[in-house]
């Protein structure tokens, strides 16, 4: 009776990996998907044809020919099911469906504020509800949802309410929706799943990082095509040798206060009360080019200590940054020059491929991938 356990747990698990091939790969053809795997062609075969019997992946068409006939090629089946994903911004709701070849189906927008946060849950629910009623028919349904949350929204700590009257101290979200619904719920950081975004769009496979700096310091890893699990706070790093950390130098209200600095510096005392109210828009309008230029060498040098410190230690090459910091519109540019052979740019994901890596992790929960 045991061997017949394991046997089946070892078919399962090898369905498992040829499902998280797919998942990774796209289309592929049985030889393809034998040598990703490392598993027989005959087990491939094997296995293939039991998922697609069971409606999970379908036959495709057929691929190029390496000498013999053409291959028949396999992905997974768009029509199996659907996964919502919710993207929860500051005053709105995205809420995208997907199928199982992260094919955006449908999205929709609702309100949604801040000083709402308790009914955030309700407001998800409405989503599925809704889908589920324009989009589901015959035997096809929502198999899970995923649900990005920004830094913001986290903060305030949403929390789920049960109708068991369960205090929503005790429960996340994700926990409460799993168990109303009966589905499969992933919330991830939007940082965390941008990051992964820009690793896939830029197909290079370097290690990348992912550093949004606002008037606090956020950081986000891909090492070798994986978020680091380990936490990393950029913004504690030292960067000086006289101990500033890059949160005391480059984080908004340190770069407002050195701005401050510098024009009050050129002011006769009484004329200090009338410099205008600073911010990060308005910080480029009301300096003047040689500040400016100053400004933003002293921060690019900060910044040039804290990626050369991340290359060595993690070997990251690619280094996005996003956030209010960006308002510096040449502090890019001046990080491009200063540090060769790294790859340093703005953001290019959208939010639909933002959502689509959060539909993927709510994929692999559902097959439960377990990630090597």
């Amino acid at each position: 009776m045991r061997r017949k356990n394991n046997l089946k747990e070892l078919k399962d698990r090898n369905k498992k990996l040829i499902l998280k091939t797919l998942i990774n790969k796209g289309a592929l053809s049985r030889t393809e998907i034998s040598q990703y795997t490392g598993l027989s062609l005959t087990a491939v075969s094997d296995l293939t044809d039991e998922l697609i019997e069971e409606n999970i992946i379908k036959e495709n068409g057929v691929g190029t020919s390496t000498g013999g006939r053409r291959p028949i090629m396999l992905q997974f089946n768009p029509e199996s099911g659907y996964i919502l994903v919710v993207k929860v911004d500051e005053n709105k709701i995205i809420a995208s469906l997907f199928d199982f070849s992260m094919n955006k189906i449908s999205q929709k927008e609702i309100k949604f504020d801040y000083f709402e946060i308790s009914k955030l849950e309700a407001k998800i629910k409405e989503c599925y509800f809704s889908f589920e009623k324009e989009i589901c028919k015959d035997d096809k349904k929502i198999f899970g949802i995923g649900i990005c949350l920004n830094n913001d929204v986290k903060i305030l700590k949403p929390r789920g309410i049960l109708n068991t009257s369960i205090s929503s101290e005790f429960i996340t979200i994700e926990q409460s929706l799993s168990l109303e619904l009966g589905l499969t719920v992933v919330e991830e950081d939007e940082l965390n799943l941008k990051a992964m975004a820009e690793y896939q769009n830029l197909n290079m496979r370097e290690n990348l990082a992912y550093i949004k700096i606002d008037e606090d310091i956020e950081s986000s890893v891909i090492i070798k095509g994986k978020r680091l699990e380990t936490s990393i706070n950029i913004g504690q790093m030292i960067v000086d040798k006289n101990g500033p950390t890059l949160d005391e130098v480059v984080s908004i209200k340190s770069i407002i206060k050195r701005a401050l600095i510098m024009i009050i510096e050129e002011h006769e005392k009484e004329q200090i009360d009338n410099i205008p109210p600073i911010n990060i828009d308005s910080l480029c309008e009301i300096l003047n080019d040689e500040k400016k230029n100053r400004l933003i060498n002293e921060v690019s040098n900060y910044l040039k200590v804290a990626i050369i410190n991340l290359k060595n230690l993690l070997d990251i090459k690619v280094f996005i940054f996003d956030g209010k910091i960006l308002k510096l519109s040449a502090i890019i540019n001046s990080l491009a020059r200063s540090c060769e052979n790294l790859v340093i740019k703005n953001p290019s994901t959208k939010d639909e491929d933002v959502m689509r890596e959060a539909a993927k992790l709510t994929l692999k929960k559902i097959i439960n991938i377990q990630e090597a």
